[in-house]
């Protein structure tokens, strides 16, 4: 089930689910009882976020055009 789900969201992100497969990823994370979702979700999330940082920008102005 956990390889079920993990391929689901992959093809989510990829926006390559069928209808049929947006129903079912869709009941798998309305359940509320489904860890394993949960789990991959943010294992999902993290692993993103660690890919789009890069360190060697200096983000600065960007956060000062944003405050002012």
């Amino acid at each position: 089930m956990k390889e079920q789900l993990s391929h689901l969201i992959q093809k989510y992100t990829e926006g390559k689910l069928t209808l049929k497969e947006q129903i079912e990823l869709s009941e798998q994370l309305s359940d509320n009882k489904n860890s394993a979702a949960d789990e991959l979700l943010l294992q999902d999330w993290q692993e993103r976020l660690k890919s789009g940082i890069n360190p060697d920008h200096d983000l600065t102005p960007v956060l000062d055009r944003v405050h002012h």
